[in-house]
């Protein structure tokens, strides 16, 4: 008793695509820049694919608030009283935020000498992994 069973057809546009394509190289060109911590062969590529991480993530990001009929209803998404915690928008939300936090913080150690940026490395290639689950269980979701 008590099951939602209405299915309501909602057509995406093809920013969504184009979205999720994008978190995807995101997250793609973070894990070799974090990989380059690791893999010595892998350090050439170290920045620039940081750099065209974060450029990848932030064109997502501009695609979904574009995408809102009113972009200031984006800064509900960041606020827990909102959440509810079955909905994907909400884990690509805490994703999305997190996976840009971290990517602020290897960019800020990203210049120190020796091992400094191997933590925010990980934690980024985790969330980046998230990502990419986010996106898989929300196009599962939304048929």
């Amino acid at each position: 008793m008590g099951d939602y069973t209405v299915f309501h057809d909602v057509a995406w546009h093809s920013a969504y695509a184009g979205y999720f394509f994008l978190i995807g190289i995101s997250a793609m060109l973070f894990f070799v820049s974090a990989l380059s911590w690791f893999r010595e062969e892998f350090r050439p590529l170290r920045t620039s694919t940081f750099y065209l991480s974060f450029a990848a993530l932030a064109a997502a990001g501009l695609i979904l608030v574009g995408d809102l009929s009113q972009p200031l209803r984006f800064m509900n998404t960041l606020n827990p009283a909102y959440w509810n915690m079955a909905s994907p928008l909400v884990w690509g939300t805490i994703l999305i935020t997190l996976f840009g936090l971290t990517s602020v913080w290897y960019f800020l150690t990203l210049r120190k000498a020796g091992t400094a940026g191997r933590l925010p490395a990980v934690v980024g290639s985790l969330l980046g992994l998230g990502l990419a689950i986010y996106s898989g269980f929300d196009l599962a979701v939304h048929q």
